[in-house]
């Protein structure tokens, strides 16, 4: 990736995907490099499996304004935030996963109202996520016209509830016309049996 970095300098560079395999980590040099890159260009497609925490290394804000497409494979709930808050060309987002806690069990408070005027596609997922925490990240996204989510899950948490979408949605996602889900229930216990027609008929 080094050599490839370096010549990659251009700022009428529209795209740039990069593939890395779960275990590969970049070290000081090519994470610099690769923030550098990235915020000097005027990108209009930035596609990677790689952390937003990887990019964050140099420039401020590391995504440029230009973006209208992004894929992520995770970043933080503060980080998301600022993501929404700065990339106001963004139109379409995919992220693998969202750590919405800190680790001293604390949530991020953004310190204003934070709205994504021109997104109107995110993917997200697969990843564990309860009906609450979905939510929130959500609540950041009112432009939505199509929504999809890959989420782990068990029986006891409403985000297989259809008619608890069928509120967030109506209230909240007003433009929405395409909504896309794929719920797994991890949940496993002896003598419990799955009612797959009665949260079924909730949709």
């Amino acid at each position: 990736l080094f050599p490839i970095l370096m010549h990659l300098t251009s700022p009428r560079l529209q795209s740039l995907s990069i593939e890395a395999s779960s275990w590969v980590t970049f070290g000081y040099t090519i994470r610099v490099l690769l923030s550098s890159t990235i915020a000097q260009s005027h990108l209009a497609r930035l596609d990677l499996n790689l952390s937003y925490r990887d990019l964050d290394m140099l420039s401020w804000p590391p995504l440029p304004v230009t973006l209208k497409y992004l894929r992520l494979e995770r970043c933080t709930f503060q980080e998301y935030c600022m993501i929404i808050r700065h990339t106001i060309n963004l139109k379409e987002f995919a992220l693998g996963e969202c750590i919405i806690y800190n680790a001293d069990g604390t949530m991020y408070q953004p310190s204003q109202p934070i709205s994504s005027p021109n997104i109107t596609s995110f993917s997200f997922g697969p990843c564990f996520r309860r009906m609450k925490e979905l939510l929130l990240i959500l609540s950041f996204l009112p432009k939505l016209t199509h929504l999809k989510l890959i989420l782990w899950t068990d029986f006891t948490d409403s985000v297989i509830d259809g008619s608890q979408w069928e509120r967030f949605i109506t209230d909240n996602l007003p433009s929405l016309k395409r909504f896309e889900f794929f719920f797994d229930d991890l949940t496993f216990l002896e003598g419990h049996t799955f009612d797959f027609e009665f949260y079924l008929q909730s949709f």
